[in-house]
C-alpha cells in the first residue's frame, strides 16, 4: 500500500513537472526550446528568447552546427503559430548542417530587425530557408540577410512549404552553385516586394527566380527601394543668379534637371513662356521661386513607389504624380524673398533678425550637451516675428546677457523649462516707456533665471500672465526690478491660474523699484510671511526691503510645499524636512488636519497626500 501510493505521488510529481514546463515551438540545433532552458537575456550568446512577446532576439555571434543532421533554428507553426525572429547584430549560421532556417506546420512568422543574418553551410548541399508540411506566411522586413551555399545540388533558398512570401525593404545576397531562389513543387506565388526589388534579373509567376534569359539565377540580389529623397541646393537670394547645383544625400540616385518657376513678383509679362525662368535670371525683393528636379536612380536602384518622401535643403518637397521606380519629379517653393531686417534684441548677444534666428537657435544649442541634445531631439526652439519671441526648452550657458531688448513691446513666449545663466545679467529691457508700452510673459512655460549682477531689469511695465513661472536669483545686487532713470516706475501686474514669481537678490533687494503691484486670480505675496508691497520702492518687511532671501508671489498649488509652482517629489522631501522640524517654504500641513488644540499636524498623511496629487488623485 505504502509503495502504491509512493508510485502515485510520484506519478503526480512527473506529470505535474511535464506540465510546468512550457514548449515554446522551436528548436535550435536540433534542440527543443522550452521553459527549462531558454535564455532570458543574450548573456553574451548569440541568442535569448522573451516569452513574453515572444520574440527570438539573434543578436552578434554564431550559432554553429557540428554535424550534418543538424538544423540550425527549426520552427513548428503547429505549436508557435507567430514567432518572430529579430536581429538585433550580426548573427551568423554556420559549420556542417543540411538545414539552416526551417519552418514546418502552418503559421505567419517574422524575420525583422536592423542587423544581418548570415547562412552558410559547409555542406554542399545545404538549404538555406525552407518550409516543408504545411503552409507558412513568412514576412522578411527590414533585415539584411546574406546566404552563401555552394555545390552541385546547392539550393539558397527553397520555397516549398511556404504559402506567402513578403519581402519589405529588407536585403538579400544570395549565393549558389544551383537555383538561388527555386521553387519545389507547384503553386507557389512570387513573393510580394514592398519597397525593395530583385536587382539582376525577375521572379515568374511561380514564384522562381530567373535571369533575362529565363535561365536560373545563382545569384539572387534583392535591393531596398529609395524612399527618402534629401537634395540641397543654394537658395534665391536678392541680386544673385539661379542656381542648377544640386547635392545629392545619397550615392543611388541623382538630378537630371533643374528648372525653375516664377511664382510672384514683379511683372509676369517678363516671362512669355509661362512662368519659367532661366539661370541668368537675376532675383528681386519680394520675389517668390519654386525648383522643379527630375531625379533618377542610378544602375542597380529604384525608387520606392508605395513610400517615399523628399526633402529640398532640410524642408519637405511635393511629389509629382504619378512617378516611376526609375523617375521622380518634385517640387519645392522657396520663401518670399525679403531683405534682412534686424531688431533691437539679442540673445545670448546675438542681435535677431528676420532671417538669423535659426541659425543663432543652433548655435546656442553647441554651448552644452544638454542643450544640444535638447536641439537635435527637436525640443529646443528659438522663433520671432517681430513680436513675440518664443522661448522652447532653451538653455542659455555662461553669457554677459541671456535677453536684451530695446523694443518699445515684447511679448515673451515660455512652453517647456527655459534657462538662463549670465555672468552679468539674465533679462534686459531698455526701452523708452511709451504709452500703453509692455513686456508679457505668456506661454505657461518657466524660465530659471541665474545671474551675477541682476536677474531681471526692466523700464517697461511687466505682466505675467497665463500660467508662466518666472525664478530669478543672483549673487549681487538687485532682482526683477527697474534700472533706468524715467519715471513714473513700470508696474508689476501678475494674473492667471498658476502663475508665479521667485526672486532673491543681495543687499539691495530682492524685488524693488517698481510703482505698482497688481495682483489677480487669488494671487498674493507668500514669502516671506509678512511682507508688503511699498509703492516705488517694492517688497518690504518690518520697514526694509527684503534682501537675501527669496520673495515668491503667487497662488500655491496645494501640495506646492517649496512654492516652485509644480508639486513634485521636491515637495515630498520638504514634508519630511517639515516632520523632522526644519522649516520650510510653504505649508507642509497639506491634508489640513490638527490636533486637539488645533495645531496644524504634519505626518505621513501629508506626504501620502503630495505622492497622491502627483498621481493625478
Amino acid at each position: 500500500m505504502k509503495r502504491t501510493i509512493f508510485l502515485l505521488f510520484a506519478l503526480v510529481a512527473m506529470a505535474t513537472g511535464l506540465q510546468a514546463q512550457t514548449n515554446y515551438g522551436f528548436s535550435i540545433l536540433s534542440v527543443p526550446i522550452t521553459s527549462n532552458n531558454y535564455q532570458s537575456e543574450s548573456s553574451g550568446k548569440a541568442w535569448y528568447y522573451d516569452p513574453e512577446t515572444n520574440v527570438l532576439h539573434l543578436t552578434d555571434g554564431t550559432i554553429w552546427s557540428a554535424t550534418s543532421s543538424n538544423r540550425i533554428l527549426e520552427i513548428d507553426g503547429n505549436v508557435n503559430s507567430s514567432l518572430t525572429i529579430q536581429v538585433d547584430g550580426t548573427c551568423n549560421f554556420g559549420g556542417t548542417f543540411d538545414l539552416g532556417l526551417y519552418f514546418t506546420g502552418n503559421g505567419k512568422h517574422t524575420i525583422c530587425g536592423n542587423g544581418t543574418l548570415k547562412i552558410c553551410s559547409d555542406k554542399t548541399n545545404a538549404q538555406a530557408i525552407t518550409g516543408a508540411l504545411g503552409k507558412v506566411d513568412l514576412t522578411i522586413k527590414d533585415v539584411t540577410i546574406n546566404i552563401e551555399s555552394y555545390g552541385p545540388t546547392g539550393i539558397g533558398f527553397l520555397n516549398t512549404g511556404f504559402g506567402k512570401i513578403v519581402l519589405n525593404y529588407c536585403e538579400m545576397n544570395i549565393k549558389t552553385s544551383y537555383g538561388a531562389w527555386k521553387v519545389i513543387g507547384t503553386n507557389h506565388a512570387k513573393p510580394d516586394m514592398v519597397d525593395c526589388f530583385l536587382s539582376n534579373g525577375y521572379f515568374d509567376v511561380k514564384g522562381g527566380a530567373y535571369d533575362y534569359n529565363d535561365n536560373d539565377l545563382t545569384e539572387v540580389y534583392i535591393k531596398r527601394c529609395i524612399k527618402e529623397i534629401d537634395l540641397s541646393i543654394d537658395s534665391p537670394a536678392i541680386g544673385k543668379t539661379l542656381s542648377t547645383t544640386v547635392t545629392t544625400a545619397g550615392d543611388d540616385y541623382e538630378a537630371t534637371s533643374v528648372q525653375w518657376e516664377f511664382i510672384t513678383g514683379h511683372a509676369s509679362d517678363l516671362y512669355p513662356d509661362g512662368f519659367t525662368v532661366s539661370e541668368e535670371n537675376i532675383c528681386q525683393q519680394g520675389e517668390t521661386y519654386s525648383v522643379v528636379i527630375e531625379l533618377r536612380p542610378k544602375e542597380g536602384a529604384n525608387f520606392s513607389i508605395e513610400n517615399i518622401t523628399a526633402k529640398v535643403n532640410g524642408e519637405e518637397a511635393m511629389i509629382f504624380q504619378p512617378f516611376t521606380s526609375k523617375r521622380v519629379t518634385i517640387r519645392y517653393t522657396f520663401p518670399r524673398l525679403e531683405t534682412e531686417k534686424y531688431y533691437d534684441l539679442w540673445i545670448a548677444g546675438n542681435r535677431v533678425s528676420n532671417m538669423n534666428i535659426k541659425n543663432i537657435t543652433e548655435m546656442i544649442a553647441k554651448w552644452s550637451d544638454e542643450a544640444m541634445e535638447r536641439y537635435l531631439n527637436g525640443d529646443m526652439n528659438i522663433t520671432f516675428d517681430g513680436q513675440t519671441l518664443t522661448l522652447q526648452n532653451v538653455i542659455i550657458k555662461e553669457r554677459d546677457y541671456g535677453i536684451e531688448s530695446k523694443l518699445s513691446d515684447l511679448n515673451i513666449k515660455l512652453l517647456g523649462q527655459n534657462t538662463i545663466t549670465a555672468e552679468i545679467m539674465g533679462v534686459r529691457i531698455l526701452s523708452d516707456p511709451q504709452t500703453g508700452s509692455n513686456v508679457t510673459f505668456l506661454g505657461g512655460g518657466s524660465l530659471d533665471i541665474k545671474a551675477e549682477t541682476r536677474g531681471f531689469s526692466s523700464t517697461l511695465d511687466i505682466f505675467l500672465t497665463d500660467g508662466v513661472k518666472i525664478t530669478s536669483e543672483s549673487t549681487s545686487n538687485k532682482f526683477c526690478g527697474f534700472t533706468g532713470s524715467v519715471n513714473p516706475l513700470p508696474t508689476l501686474t501678475m494674473s492667471g491660474e498658476g502663475t508665479m514669481l521667485r526672486a532673491k537678490g543681495g543687499s539691495d533687494g530682492s524685488i524693488i523699484k517698481f510703482h505698482a503691484l497688481n495682483l489677480s486670480d487669488g494671487i498674493k505675496i507668500i514669502e516671506p510671511e509678512g511682507a508688503t508691497f511699498v509703492e516705488d520702492e517694492g517688497i518690504k518687511k518690518n520697514g526694509a526691503l527684503v534682501a537675501n532671501e527669496w520673495v515668491v508671489i503667487g497662488k500655491p498649488a496645494r501640495g506646492d510645499v517649496n512654492l516652485d509652482g509644480t508639486v513634485d517629489i521636491a515637495d515630498a522631501v520638504s514634508v519630511l524636512n517639515a516632520m523632522a522640524g526644519q522649516q520650510v517654504a510653504g505649508d507642509a500641513n497639506v491634508n489640513g488636519d490638527h490636533d486637539a488644540n488645533g495645531n496644524p499636524v504634519i505626518d505621513i498623511a501629508d506626504l501620502v497626500t503630495v505622492l497622491n496629487i502627483m498621481a493625478g488623485q
